[in-house]
């Protein structure tokens, strides 16, 4: 409604402009030349804001064409019939014009969307096929009569196996996540649940994917909250991930204040350009930072949508050479 009333206003602002100076250089103007000026504001609008808007501004204009330059000025007589027919001219232009742009954008949108949608599916197949050939070949080495493996070669190619299969899981849950968050679909269930204990399970998880170690920094007891435990971790697992994925140190701290809680996650290593700090937390964008490193460019997006959903605020910034992630619960 506000956003509607923004335009309305913006619209009669520019009408107010054209009408101006119209007034003012009436004497050196004919009917013709106002009436195309006039024509300015409303092909403004009906490009912009559609056909509600296009009408009532088209409305406007034709009573202020009438009232202030039609004679008899500052009536609404009409002495000429031509003229009604020009008021009617002027409103079926109007319509015109803003069905025909409601329908090049919504052709645009959906070349977008279909570039967008074609774009996800290259990627997705990329992300699944991959892990996906590293099971297949490990397994049928495995299952091979052929290959005289020691014992310490199937132990690694079973734990290639895994490592793929823990990918395609997470690739699959983050899917499955941002399916649910877009059908409207995703309900948080409120427990009582501890951060800590969330981040330490999330932690241990991220630590034994990368064999990689955080600094974990916890400056009081950390009372109990309300949240949804589940989504918690999943959006903790994401953060901790990229934090791990992208750097090189990574460290955790936590503190307490009488309202909230502040848990702040830093990496050092790969930064992202300052430039593209407004695009973290969208839907499949990665940044150039991602070099080789596989996915989607949803993790940020889910661990920013569920923290927000749960009534949190997640910000980011580059800190002395770190990329931290600020959240407060």
């Amino acid at each position: 409604m506000n956003t509607r009333y923004n335009q309305f206003t913006k619209s009669l602002a520019i009408v107010s402009v054209v009408t101006i100076i119209c007034l003012l250089y009436k004497s050196n103007l004919e009917l013709l030349n106002i009436a195309m000026l006039y024509l300015l504001p409303i092909l403004y609008v009906a490009i912009n804001y559609g056909q509600i808007q296009t009408f009532f501004i088209s409305l406007i204009v034709v009573i202020l064409f009438n009232f202030l330059f039609i004679p008899p000025l500052f009536t609404f007589n009409v002495h000429d019939a031509r003229y009604l027919l020009s008021f009617v001219i002027i409103m079926i232009v109007g319509q015109l014009i803003s069905i025909l742009a409601a329908r090049a954008s919504k052709a645009k949108e959906l070349e977008t969307s279909e570039s967008l949608h074609e774009a996800i599916l290259n990627s997705l197949s990329h992300e699944l096929r991959t892990p996906l050939t590293v099971i297949i070949g490990a397994t049928s080495s495995i299952l091979s009569h052929e290959l005289k493996l020691t014992e310490e070669e199937v132990n690694e190619l079973i734990q290639e196996t895994y490592s793929s299969a823990f990918s395609m899981k997470e690739l699959i849950e983050n899917l499955l996540t941002s399916a649910r968050f877009e059908s409207g679909h995703l309900k948080p269930i409120i427990t009582d649940c501890s951060v800590g204990e969330i981040i330490s399970n999330s932690l241990l998880k991220v630590e034994n994917k990368y064999s990689k170690e955080a600094i974990f920094i916890v400056h009081e007891d950390l009372p109990s909250i309300q949240n949804d435990a589940v989504l918690l971790e999943q959006a903790f697992y994401n953060l901790l991930d990229n934090a791990f994925k992208y750097g090189e140190k990574v460290t955790i701290e936590v503190n307490h204040s009488q309202n909230d809680l502040l848990i702040t996650i830093c990496n050092t290593g790969e930064l992202p350009d300052k430039r593209e700090i407004a695009m973290i937390g969208k839907k499949f964008t990665r940044l150039s930072n991602s070099l080789n490193v596989s996915g989607l460019g949803l993790g940020l997006f889910l661990a920013k949508r569920i923290i927000e959903t749960l009534n949190g605020s997640i910000d980011t910034k580059i800190v002395d050479s770190e990329f931290c992630i600020y959240i407060r619960l």
